[in-house]
Order: structure tokens, then C-alpha cells, then sequence
């Protein structure tokens, strides 16, 4: 989220590595420190990614190249140093739910750390998500193992159920569309028929917002 406008600043922007997100989430290793330094005063929080505190994990999952989490600490580092946020993102697999973070947590320190159960989602992830998927008691005890994280280090948990139907998102083609049905669902353009009708024609369920924790003050 922006503080005024980043229309300048996302126009030099690299992209990010996750889209449909309000912070910038995940950008490239160099556009970050340039972003973190430079616009420190038009930026509110950043997001990183990061599902492991071991770098071949990290690989293995198709997040760097085994550099991910020296990268994640380098810039967590410069988001603090520029007084912006910072959010992290982990999503918890098959081949994570067993780990300890907490010391990884410890050092990145985080304003707000969001921890998700891996997520199937049709037509998107179809084939490739079965391997990593984790049942509701391995996802607890990833939650359990880091409950003693003091605030505001500790996890932000999202299960399955608080994920389906609780994001409005928004596509390259000005559509929203949410997960509620298992797979995405689009409106019509946002620009043709306003916000309103187009979050109704995603499915967007505002109150698994509401219960998910989704708003706070920040």
C-alpha cells in the first residue's frame, strides 16, 4: 500500500514475483534495495516470499536458485533501514511443515507475518500440488511449533478455509475474481461495470475477509 501515488514508482518497476497483492511483494533483489531506498516515504509495507529457511528447500520449490533466503535477509534488512513494513509470506508444504523458522523469523523481523496451508486450486495448480499438499494436523503443527513467536513475529495463520473465497483479486485484465468455487472466478472488466458488480460476479465473500483477520490497522 501507498502512502500518495506509486504510479512513477511502478512504472520503473521490475515486476513482481507474485501479482494480486496490495504491498509490492517478492520484486527482484536490486529493484528492491533501489525501491526501499528511494521511496521510503511513498511505501507502507513490502512482501517478501519466503516458504524455508533452507536454501536448497527454497530451490526445490522454485523460489531462487539457492541464494533466496541470503537475498530475503539482505532485503529485509534495507526495508527496515528505509522505515517501510515489512510482511513476509510462507506457505507451508509437504516438504516444510516439519521446520523450525523461528530463528529465521527472529532475525527478518517482520511486521506481520502470514503463514499459509499450500492451497490446491483448479486450473491452476492442478498435478504439480499433490506432492506438497499437508493435512489440517501437519499444518498445526508447523502453527504449534511457532506459537511462542512473541507479537508481532508471531503467525497469522490461514488454513484452507480461511483462504477459499476470503481474497479479492485482480487479473492483468482489470477483472476480479476470487477462489470460492475451488478454481478462479472472474468478473466482467471492473472498468465496464464498477467495482461492486464486479466483486458480486467474483464470488468475493467479504465477511472470510472480516474473519480471516484481513483487516487491521497498518
Amino acid at each position: 500500500m501507498n502512502r500518495r501515488s506509486t504510479a512513477g514508482w511502478a512504472s520503473s518497476c521490475t515486476p513482481p514475483a507474485s501479482s494480486a497483492s496490495s504491498p509490492p511483494s517478492s520484486p527482484t533483489a536490486p529493484a528492491s534495495r533501489h525501491y526501499s531506498s528511494s521511496h521510503g516515504d511513498d511505501l507502507d509495507w513490502v512482501g517478501l516470499s519466503i516458504d524455508s529457511a533452507d536454501e536448497a528447500v527454497q530451490a526445490s520449490l522454485g523460489r531462487g536458485r539457492g541464494d533466496h533466503v541470503a537475498t530475503s535477509r539482505r532485503l529485509a534488512l534495507a526495508v527496515h533501514d528505509a522505515g517501510i513494513k515489512l510482511k513476509l509470506n510462507t506457505v507451508v508444504t509437504a516438504r516444510t511443515w516439519q521446520e523450525d523458522m523461528r530463528p529465521l523469523i527472529r532475525a527478518l523481523r517482520p511486521h506481520r507475518w502470514k503463514v499459509f496451508q499450500v492451497l490446491p486450486v483448479g486450473g491452476q495448480n492442478d498435478r504439480k500440488v499433490e506432492p506438497l499438499r499437508i493435512s489440517s494436523a501437519q499444518f498445526a503443527s508447523f502453527v504449534e511449533r511457532h506459537a511462542d513467536l512473541p507479537a508481532p513475529l508471531a503467525p497469522i495463520v490461514e488454513d484452507n478455509a480461511a483462504m477459499t473465497g476470503s481474497y479479492a483479486m485482480i487479473d492483468p485484465l482489470g477483472r476480479f475474481f476470487s477462489n470460492v468455487a475451488g478454481h478462479h472466478t472472474y468478473s466482467r472488466p471492473i472498468l465496464e461495470v464498477g467495482v461492486a458488480t464486479a466483486l458480486q460476479e467474483s464470488r468475493f465473500m467479504p465477511h472470510r475477509l472480516v474473519r480471516r483477520g484481513g483487516v487491521y490497522a497498518w
